[in-house]
């Protein structure tokens, strides 16, 4: 044991907690947008080939 004053280990440990909290809260923020860009992506899937229809619909009257 090198640790001899117990309140360095009080504030790693401290430091710690907060590291994984904050790596915790961006996962989730990150996991969020994540969702978001697939639905977004799963929109364009959809709505792209519906505008071109519709244009072609267009074109041809």
């Amino acid at each position: 044991m090198t640790q001899s004053n117990p309140l360095v280990g009080k504030k790693d440990t401290i430091s710690q907690q907060y590291k994984i909290k904050h790596l915790k809260s961006t996962h989730y923020k990150n996991k969020k947008q994540g969702k978001l860009m697939k639905s977004i992506v799963k929109g364009q899937k959809y709505v792209i080939p519906e505008i071109l229809r519709l244009l072609k619909n267009i074109t041809f009257i």
